[in-house]
C-alpha cells in the first residue's frame, strides 16, 4: 500500500494561507540572515520551494537535496542541522502506517513571532486602482509554488532603487568577506577556506556581543581583515585568527572611544591658605610674679659670677 505524500503533508500543516507562511519566512531572514553561509540559504531556499504548497510542510531526503545543490550528503546534514537550532526548522518524526517502519523525518517551518517594531507599523494607505490597468505579460507570471519571499527580501535589502539584474548580484556577508580575502591575496595567493571560516566566526561572535549595528561591525571586521591578511605577507604570523581577533578588539574599542563624548571636567582653582594671624602685630603676654622673681635670681647669680671673675684678675 502506497503512501499519499500529499494526505501525509497535509496532516502536518502548519500555515493555512501562502501570505502567513511568506512574513514568517521574511521574519526568520531578518533575524537569522547572517547566521547562514551561501550553503545553508541554498538549503533553506529549496526545502521553501516546497513547504510552500503544502502550508510550511516539506518531506525531502537529505540526498535529494544533495543532489539538487551539487552538494555533499554531510554538508547537507549540517546545514538543516544548523536551521533547527536556528529554530526555523523543526523535524517531525513520521512512522508508515502499512508497515510501522520509519518513514523519514519531516519538515516543517517553525512560526515566527514578530519582533516589537513589526507591532508598530504605520497603517498602510490603499492605492487608488488605475483607470486602464495593463495587462500582465508572460514574464510577469510567475509559478504559484515559489515563494515571493526572496526576491522581496533581496528589492528589500535595496529599497527597490536598482535593476532585476542588480538584485542578483547582492552578496551574502559571508560572500563579501571571502571575496575581499580574494582580492587581498590575488589569484595566486594560497587562500585557506578553513582559516577564513574561523575569521568570520571572530566576526560573528564580535556581532552578538557588538555595541554598534551590524553595517559598523561588519566594515570594522573588513577593515581587520585587510590589516591581519597584509601583516602575513610581511611576516610569519602562527595564529592568523588570533591576530584578527586582536585587531578587531582595538579598531572597536577606538571606534567606541572616537564616538564617546568627553566627560565634563571641572576647573578647580587653587587658592594659598593664609592664617588669620599672618599680617598681626604680635604683642607679649604680661609677666607673672614667678617670672619676675625667677629673672631677678638669674640677674644676681651674673652679677655675682662677673664680679668673682674681675676680683681674681
Amino acid at each position: 500500500m502506497s503512501v499519499d505524500i500529499h494526505e501525509v503533508l497535509n496532516q502536518f500543516r502548519v500555515f493555512e494561507k501562502t501570505a502567513e507562511f511568506n512574513e514568517t519566512i521574511r521574519l526568520h531572514l531578518k533575524k537569522y540572515r547572517y547566521e547562514m553561509n551561501k550553503t545553508v540559504f541554498a538549503v533553506f531556499e529549496l526545502i521553501n520551494r516546497h513547504a510552500v504548497n503544502y502550508g510550511g510542510v516539506a518531506w525531502l531526503k537529505i540526498e535529494t537535496i544533495a543532489d539538487s545543490l551539487g552538494k555533499s550528503k554531510p554538508t547537507v546534514r549540517r546545514a538543516v542541522s544548523l536551521l533547527v537550532r536556528l529554530g526555523i526548522f523543526e523535524r517531525v518524526p513520521y512512522m508508515r502506517p502499512s508497515t510501522g517502519g520509519n518513514g523519514g523525518n519531516i519538515i516543517r517551518i517553525v512560526p515566527a513571532e514578530p519582533a516589537e517594531e513589526e507591532n508598530d507599523r504605520p497603517e498602510m494607505i490603499a492605492r487608488p486602482d488605475a483607470e486602464k490597468p495593463c495587462p500582465a505579460s508572460a514574464q510577469d507570471v510567475k509559478s504559484e509554488t515559489e515563494s515571493t519571499i526572496f526576491k522581496s527580501y533581496k528589492k528589500d535589502l535595496i529599497n527597490n532603487t536598482y535593476s532585476d539584474e542588480a538584485v542578483e548580484k547582492i552578496k551574502t556577508p559571508y560572500q563579501v568577506f571571502k571575496e575581499t580575502a580574494k582580492a587581498l591575496l590575488g589569484e595566486s595567493g594560497k587562500q585557506d577556506d578553513k582559516m577564513l571560516n574561523r575569521m568570520y566566526g571572530v566576526y560573528l561572535a564580535k556581532l552578538k556581543r557588538s555595541a554598534f549595528d551590524e553595517t559598523k561591525t561588519f566594515a570594522v571586521a573588513l577593515n581587520a581583515l585587510k590589516t591581519a591578511l597584509r601583516a602575513s605577507e610581511r611576516k610569519n604570523i602562527a595564529n592568523l585568527a588570533g591576530f584578527f581577533n586582536n585587531t578587531m578588539n582595538n579598531m572597536l574599542k577606538r571606534l567606541a572611544d572616537a564616538e564617546t563624548p568627553a566627560p565634563q571636567t571641572t576647573q578647580y582653582v587653587r587658592e594659598e591658605y593664609k592664617p588669620d594671624w599672618v599680617g598681626e602685630e604680635y604683642v607679649a603676654p604680661a609677666e607673672t610674679e614667678e617670672a619676675a622673681e625667677l629673672r631677678r635670681r638669674l640677674e644676681e647669680r651674673r652679677a655675682k659670677r662677673a664680679a668673682r671673675k674681675a676680683k681674681s684678675e
